[in-house]
């Protein structure tokens, strides 16, 4: 009986570590849609909690909105295991978002932390003129 409880718990998560690395065409599509129009900035390695309007996952990255029209992109380290639904979880006590932070992917219903994964540098993306 245990062998037939563990099994199925092994296979489980061996598909979710496993997942495909990177980007899905998909993704890179929804993140092309975003950036369109739009020129990207020096790279910065931190940002003010204050400046960022709301955040989601495309792929490995995730795209911040910033004041105005301002998106920043992150290309984090892969391992927050993303999807839709789920909410990022991050502990800045300084105020602001840096690269080498720590962010979680939890499930706000259920509470299942689903990974974790390392912030890259903030790229800044502005509307062209």
């Amino acid at each position: 009986m245990k062998t037939f409880l563990i099994l199925p718990m092994v296979l489980v998560l061996g598909c979710a570590a496993s997942g495909p690395v990177g980007m899905s065409d998909a993704a890179r599509d929804r993140l092309d849609r975003d950036l369109a129009g739009r020129t990207a900035g020096p790279p910065q390695s931190c940002v003010s909690n204050r400046d960022l309007r709301s955040s989601r996952f495309v792929g490995d990255s995730i795209v911040y909105r910033g004041p105005g029209s301002l998106l920043y992109l992150n290309r984090t380290s892969g391992g927050c295991n993303a999807r839709a639904g789920r909410s990022l979880i991050t502990v800045n006590p300084t105020g602001n978002l840096c690269s080498g932070d720590i962010v979680r992917s939890v499930d706000p219903v259920s509470g299942t932390d689903w990974g974790s994964c390392t912030l890259g540098e903030f790229v800044p993306y502005r509307r062209d003129r």
